[in-house]
């Protein structure tokens, strides 16, 4: 592990409690190093300042897995050379790179994806019909309070009216 690695799981343990599941660095310099981390619900992108042995947070663009759809993640270079990654309102600016801003979206959209097949596959039966059972219970309470006296009424009328254009039309 090389010390820009090291200084972004020091500062996640210090913020976070924990260390990501996976990291890419962006950029890194003497003095700063841009990356993106995968955690077990959320992934985040994070420019942090090195000075004198000491780690602070410039910005940080953390989303969450229920927050976020997929394709919601917009990267684009600036015409300053700099690039910006969104997410709703939020965002953070990283420097320029070779590498493609679209592949920084594509990354966080990935690993995203990826926390949300993990959090569907996890669960046991019972769980699964747990969670089927309550929604069972919620369909009977909503059918119980729909009113379908109004719809056999509707049903009533068109029927009738039906009959009778038959009946004009059979010429009875």
């Amino acid at each position: 592990m090389d010390q820009y690695e090291e200084v972004v799981y020091d500062w996640s343990d210090t913020v976070y409690g924990e260390s990501p599941n996976k990291l890419s660095i962006w950029s890194k310099d003497e003095d700063y190093v841009q990356a993106f981390m995968k955690f077990s619900n959320k992934v985040v992108a994070v420019h942090l300042l090195t000075f004198g042995g000491e780690i602070s947070e410039e910005a940080r663009l953390e989303i969450d897995d229920m927050n976020w759809n997929p394709g919601s993640i917009q990267a684009r270079q600036l015409k300053n050379g700099t690039v910006r990654i969104k997410h709703r309102t939020r965002e953070i600016f990283l420097v320029p790179q070779i590498r493609a801003p679209e592949w920084a979206a594509a990354l966080l959209e990935e690993w995203l994806m990826g926390i949300r097949s993990e959090s569907t596959k996890v669960g046991t039966k019972f769980a699964r019909y747990s969670d089927l059972k309550r929604k069972k219970e919620t369909i009977t309470r909503l059918l119980e309070q729909v009113d379908f006296d109004v719809i056999k009424d509707d049903i009533k009328y068109t029927r009738g009216r039906l009959e009778s254009a038959d009946k004009g039309l059979s010429g009875k």
